[in-house]
């Protein structure tokens, strides 16, 4: 097609721009008349972009405009409604040549001496077709696209008016406030923001959408939509993100996939600085393979840092170095309403390395109202259930753990349902482990301070309202006692309100400190308790103080919220009773 000197500027789209009316020239031949220039049409049809009514007027009178530029792989359509600056729809068509005809809506309406006849309604509604047939053998059609169902990129909605001019002059669909110039807010779709940009023209505004990018605020998060944008993640640590679907990123971690890595597989992310918002979605299939360095989703978060509302599904979590982990090799970060789902973390370090079933080691922050099931096993590491270590006022509660733990190496201390190590001031509550704790098969050497809940705890950390119920076996033979406890192998800690009904094994020669709650005990127990049967343990501590060997009971005894210790537990906010079975937590109930 031939354009004139008249015609307006090429119009480029950054992205997923998408402009707002549609032209789609239909003609045999012939030319446009009417105007300062002329615009030929060739057989067939093309389709053509302009800028506003204003550019649908001219273009009715003989100016053309360029094709636009919708970015790579783009398909979607962006919907507005124009209303003229003054008036009404009706204005913005004023002034085309006597005998313009319009059908819109399979209405017709011609331009006559008076005035259009009959009278043009006052605005577009989404969907609506025009049909502007000239004073000429062409004809133009004008097709605002919308929410018609044909039109599957239809889920437009509008955040606010832009601009600071709230004068009514535009509405956005379905509608809002309005802008005469500058630069209005989002329009979210189901999976993509655009930016629109207003500025005044004759009788009409334009406003022109283009591809929004993120500027990484909480306000603002970076959207990731793929395995590609979550490996990228390591590009800037300082945003803020959020996961707008499920990823399954299997394909591209393992062998010919774009993040396969000769192997590694994904790299981690060096660090979080933001918050991560996993959007209640699931990121499943990761293989990490990390020779030397920490292995985990995140590496290391910063103070201030937050994850939240995320599955890790299937993550197969390899580590030469000193940590691993699903979701963090360490740092201090705010965890929250996280889960792991039946993954597998190996620590083939000969060193003392830390591997958790959610992350290796957390320093003043929280993990709440998460969980994760699966296996770890580890070469000589410190593990947990949910956590390696965590210390320095490290909070965890209404946390469960299903992990199980084995080893396959030598000398593998602390070991726990979900934790290995506590201390300097950190806490337990309202949480529980059932996963098997298993130091002494695959156990090449020694395999101490093992416990269903935790496995070493030090400096009077607190475990309130906790209990675990999976088997825990250890192995000593050189430094006469294991330690192994049914809730907690050894150190110091304020217990409350606490159970522990599992298997508790040992092998080797050293028989001390096996406890059926606590192998060693140095801190102060309340109201705990343990199943003296399920453990075959007849004393709560194996060595320490504070114990009360009174209250190894037999499993029914604990089917009664009215049997002591439990007649002092709050069953109204914390504990609920279940029929022929061990107490459960209020919220496992809920």
């Amino acid at each position: 097609m031939q354009r004139a000197q008249g015609a307006i500027e090429y119009l480029l789209i950054i992205g997923a721009a998408i402009l707002i009316v549609a032209i789609v020239i239909l003609a045999t031949s012939g030319v446009l008349s009417g105007g300062q220039s002329q615009v030929s049409v060739s057989q067939g049809s093309e389709t053509i972009s302009v800028q506003g009514l204003q550019d649908a007027k001219d273009l009715a009178q003989g100016i053309s405009t360029e094709r636009s530029n919708i970015g790579p792989g783009e398909t979607q359509d962006v919907n507005l409604t124009l209303v003229p600056k003054t008036g009404n729809f009706a204005d913005a068509f004023n002034g085309l040549p006597l005998g313009t005809t319009l059908v819109i809506n399979s209405k017709s309406y011609t331009m006559t001496t008076s005035g259009w006849n009959p009278s043009l309604p006052a605005d577009l509604t989404i969907g609506t077709t025009i049909t502007v047939t000239a004073p000429s053998t062409s004809t133009v059609q004008i097709v605002q696209k919308g929410t018609s169902s044909s039109n599957s990129n239809s889920a437009v909605t509008a955040q606010s008016a832009c601009g600071s001019d709230n004068n009514s002059e535009v509405s956005f669909p379905p509608s809002t406030g309005a802008c005469s110039s500058g630069t209005a807010s989002q329009i979210v779709t189901t999976s993509t923001k655009y930016d629109w940009n207003c500025s005044s023209q004759t009788n009409t505004v334009a406003c022109f959408a283009t591809r929004h990018v993120a500027s990484g605020s909480l306000a603002d998060p970076k959207v990731i939509t793929s395995p590609r944008d979550l490996q990228d993640m390591n590009i800037n640590a300082d945003m803020n993100y959020l996961l707008s679907s499920n990823i399954d990123i299997y394909a591209a971690t393992h062998s010919g996939g774009e993040l396969w890595n000769n192997g590694a597989g994904f790299i981690p992310i060096p660090e979080l600085k933001g918050q991560f918002d996993g959007g209640s979605h699931t990121i499943s299939g990761i293989m990490i393979n990390s020779s030397g360095g920490n292995a985990a989703l995140f590496a290391h978060a910063s103070a201030g840092s937050s994850i939240k509302n995320l599955t890790l599904s299937n993550f197969d979590v390899t580590s030469g170095g000193f940590y691993a982990a699903p979701l963090l090799a360490y740092g201090t970060a705010n965890i929250s309403n996280v889960h792991v789902l039946n993954t597998s973390v190996k620590s083939t370090f000969g060193g003392n390395s830390l591997a958790g079933g959610l992350v290796g080691s957390l320093d003043n922050g929280s993990i709440q109202k998460s969980s994760s099931s699966g296996n770890i096993l580890v070469a000589s590491s410190i593990a947990g259930g949910i956590a390696s270590v965590i210390w320095n006022g490290t909070t965890i509660s209404e946390t469960k753990s299903s992990v199980s733990i084995s080893v396959a190496g030598s000398d593998c201390d602390d070991l726990g349902g979900i934790v290995g190590y506590m201390g300097r001031g950190a806490s337990i509550s309202d949480s529980y482990a059932t996963g098997k704790i298993d130091g002494a098969n695959g156990c090449t050497g020694d395999c101490r301070n093992v416990g269903g809940l935790v496995g070493i705890t030090y400096d009077l950390v607190n475990i309130s309202n906790s209990y675990s119920t999976g088997a825990v076996f250890a192995k000593d033979s050189r430094y006469g006692g294991v330690p192994l406890g049914g809730l907690i192998g050894n150190g110091s800690a304020l217990i409350s309100n606490s159970f522990s009904a599992g298997q508790v094994s040992y092998s080797g020669p050293n028989t001390g400190s096996v406890g059926g709650l606590i192998g060693s005990s140095s801190g102060t127990i309340s109201n705990s308790f343990w199943d003296k049967n399920s453990s075959d343990i007849n004393v709560m501590c194996g060595s320490g103080i504070g114990c009360n060997d009174l209250n190894g009971m037999t499993q029914a005894y604990f089917y009664s919220s009215s049997n002591q210790p439990m007649a002092s537990w709050d069953f109204a906010n914390k504990w609920a009773t279940v029929a022929g079975a061990y107490p459960k937590l209020k919220w496992e109930t809920q």
